[in-house]
């Protein structure tokens, strides 16, 4: 019975796979609610995308557009449009590098926490609460009893154990992520803040706005105080710790920078291309080699190797 199950479950995916590349806004609706129905869907998915990697097979593009954030961020207006993007099939290498870095700066019980590209780590709280810290990130925090913390740079997921008396916060300067009992992923660059809800609410604040996001609801804020909300299927937020990278008409200077925080691989951007968009799944698993070329096919441009990592040209 349980590999009659099985079974079944890895036919679907594969159905999906090859349904994918041509999809209405319809199927890719029934795709996302055929993930969410099943725990044991995305990682079935995911299997049958990883040996289609092997084929050297990609998917046809389709595009999803932003949603802009309502004029009064008071007021949430469901931006569902169904997505449809462009699933790339791409091995990648994960390089695992040494250590994380403590550091006691200030009082007896701050923190600073830094990871280096290519490396993970999980942080965890008093209260249960997890922060799973991406590559090329820093976290500041005064104790593990602490209910707030700093990101300074890079990327987390947070998995936070709501407590109705007090509330857990993320600052990022100005800016502040208010958690109101949820699991939330956070990736932040110096000119761009990501945020993704998989479960739960948070509140968003910064630039005289006040955004409350639901699960399923995704917010990006630029450092000239453009605010604008989305929407991404749960079971797809946090890729990074699935080993995949997924984008939505992000320019390829964002798509560098998150290569660069996952594998460990220093990338130099020809300027030219920057901000080309891209839109579609990265896999962040396998070796180095099958990702430059994998890059090359899904990125439309030559990647060669340079004497700290790779360089990415017309």
């Amino acid at each position: 019975m349980v590999e009659h199950t099985q079974s079944r479950i890895r036919d679907e995916a594969i159905n999906w796979h090859i349904r994918l590349a041509s999809a209405s806004d319809e199927e890719w609706q029934e795709f996302t609610a055929w993930l969410e129905a099943d725990p044991r869907h995305n990682p079935a998915y995911e299997a049958v995308s990883d040996e289609d990697a092997e084929l050297d097979f990609v998917l046809a593009q389709r595009e999803v557009m932003p949603v802009a954030a309502n004029d009064d961020p008071e007021v949430w207006q469901d931006p569902r449009p169904s997505p449809a993007w462009r699933w790339g099939g791409i091995a990648a290498s994960l390089a695992l590098l040494a250590g994380v870095t403590y550091l006691v700066v200030g009082g007896a019980n701050e923190q600073v926490i830094v990871t280096a590209p290519g490396e993970t780590r999980i942080v965890s709280l008093d209260d249960g609460s997890q922060i799973t810290l991406n590559g090329g990130t820093q976290l500041v925090f005064e104790g593990t009893d602490s209910q707030e913390v700093e990101l300074v740079a890079g990327e987390a997921r947070l998995d936070i154990r709501h407590d109705p008396a007090r509330e857990f916060t993320v600052v990022m300067d100005s800016q502040r992520i208010v958690d109101i009992g949820t699991k939330f992923n956070i990736s932040r660059d110096p000119d761009l803040l990501r945020v993704e809800v998989s479960e739960g609410t948070v509140r968003y604040e910064g630039f005289g706005k006040s955004v409350r996001l639901e699960a399923g609801h995704t917010l990006t804020a630029t450092s000239t105080g453009a605010v604008t909300s989305g929407a991404m299927a749960p079971a797809l937020m946090s890729g990074w710790m699935r080993g995949e990278l997924i984008f939505h008409d992000a320019p390829l200077d964002l798509v560098a920078r998150d290569l660069e925080r996952a594998s460990g691989i220093e990338i130099e951007l020809d300027p030219s291309v920057a901000d080309r968009p891209f839109n579609g799944l990265i896999q962040t698993r396998g070796d180095k080699e099958t990702l430059r070329k994998r890059l090359e096919g899904l990125l439309a441009l030559r990647v060669t190797e340079t004497e700290n990592g790779w360089k990415f040209e017309p």
